[in-house]
């Protein structure tokens, strides 16, 4: 196991998974969620011994452009009936919209599952080039996971446990894989976490179980080596115990206790009042995905003007979350109201289709220009945390650029991450190094 270095961030720790490649026939299509167009996910089936048999959707690995494509190529090809036997159940199956068994496309995918499903697909494109009867099962062995697995981090020793249970049902996702996600992605997100009270969002049966937040924790039941403070809350002025995050050992055993997300203050237990960072959160409240970019896209222009370096990452729910890297220079009341300015000037520019309302009732279909996450004792899911959502999807930073291009929010999730960071670089890498002056930007408006 690669040494892991706190701070630092190491191609090393980037153990993405071997992918296997499968020929399949597209056998019909779902229903189109939320933000997706075209449609939701393939129906996919392959040929063993002449008989068409059911291998599973998928739903990733689409761009927006191409969804509407293949829509439109099996459109004409809609049949009434399932190609497969009666007795065969389907994903979703009521929200399937058949089609002749006659168009090839090829996926990657983890591992065959027990019931020879593909596991974790991934769509890479169509093959005009193959017939229907040439897609044929390529049987691998099905990786079983260990039901409980140590890891040794230094002195500090981590038993990480009921890897095998199923945390996300649609997708076959098990405890162990986020697990492993964590594990790999450790150098990228312990940054944002260092010194700041954590608060779990633990699901212990999955995201179909109950789950429940907690931020206070008992510390002669943790182990030793995990760090904790009291701190008093605003609200009540109680003092509970949070948990600190700055190792790989601690973010593993949190995840370990279920906490599919980790969510963490804006500051730091050193200096309560005096936050990290500046955030500003745009939540579309079921507005259009081409509006959310494009208000996303007039807080941009707005940094630009005033010369602030901003960020920006998905929410990994529906919406953004632009950070200002502050570093402990204000108190969060100023940072607040700056962040609230800048809102109210995104807000002026698309009046139809933002609000700064509080009141759900009041802002209903409007991207809401959330500046209150910036107060002592408010958490946020941190840069890279996956999120207890379908399809596993993670809270990630992406460029600017990126705006531009065919991106859907659930497109970022932990089978996909590793290898984003494997070929792209990281587009905070460089968010420490920059510091926002509010009162020079002030000037410049």
């Amino acid at each position: 196991m690669p040494q892991y270095l706190e701070g630092q961030r190491s191609s090393a720790w980037l153990k993405y998974k071997l992918r296997n490649s499968q020929q399949a026939v597209i056998c019909g299509f779902t229903e189109a969620q939320g933000q997706q167009s075209g449609f939701g996910a393939l129906v996919l089936g392959a040929y063993v011994q002449g008989k068409l048999i059911y291998i599973g959707n998928c739903g990733s690995g689409f761009k927006e452009r191409e969804r509407k494509e293949i829509l439109e190529i099996l459109a004409p090809h809609r049949r009434k009936t399932k190609p497969f036997d009666h007795a065969v159940k389907v994903a979703k199956e009521s929200q399937v919209s058949w089609v002749e068994p006659e168009l090839v496309c090829e996926v990657y995918f983890a591992e065959w599952t027990g019931d020879k499903h593909l596991r974790h697909p991934v769509f890479k494109g169509l093959r005009a080039d193959k017939a229907a009867e040439d897609a044929s099962m390529e049987i691998v062995a099905v990786n079983e996971m260990e039901q409980s697995r140590v890891v040794q981090l230094g002195r500090k020793k981590v038993t990480l446990t009921n890897q095998d249970k199923i945390y996300w049902p649609h997708e076959g996702l098990r405890k162990g894989d986020m697990l492993a996600y964590y594990e790999q992605m450790g150098n990228y997100l312990l940054p944002y976490l260092k010194d700041k009270p954590i608060a779990m969002n633990r699901f212990p049966d999955g995201i179909k179980g109950k789950s429940f937040f907690q931020k206070d924790v008992e510390p002669k039941q943790l182990p030793s080596w995990m760090k904790t403070v009291p701190m008093e809350t605003a609200s009540n002025k109680e003092t509970i115990d949070y948990l600190i995050c700055n190792d790989l050992a601690s973010l593993l055993y949190i995840a370990n206790l279920g906490s599919i997300e980790i969510n963490s203050w804006l500051s730091t237990f050193k200096k309560p009042q005096m936050p990290k960072f500046g955030v500003l959160d745009l939540d579309p409240n079921g507005m259009d995905f081409q509006e959310l970019k494009a208000v996303a896209k007039t807080c941009k222009k707005l940094l630009d003007k005033a010369e602030i370096p901003g960020f920006i990452k998905t929410s990994g729910s529906s919406g953004f979350h632009i950070y200002l890297h502050v570093n402990e220079q204000y108190d969060y009341s100023l940072v607040r109201n700056f962040i609230q300015f800048l809102a109210q000037m995104v807000h002026d520019q698309h009046p139809e289709t933002t609000s700064l309302e509080r009141a759900v009732k009041q802002r209903q279909g409007l991207i809401y220009l959330d500046f209150l996450q910036n107060r002592q004792g408010q958490t946020i899911a941190a840069p890279y945390s996956v999120r207890p959502k379908p399809g596993a999807s993670v809270s990630t930073p992406i460029f600017w650029e990126e705006l531009n291009e065919d991106i859907q929010i659930t497109n970022f999730t932990i089978d996909s991450l590793v290898e984003r960071l494997r070929t792209k670089a990281d587009p905070w890498e460089a968010i420490f190094k920059t510091r926002v002056d509010i009162k020079r930007a002030i000037t410049k408006f």
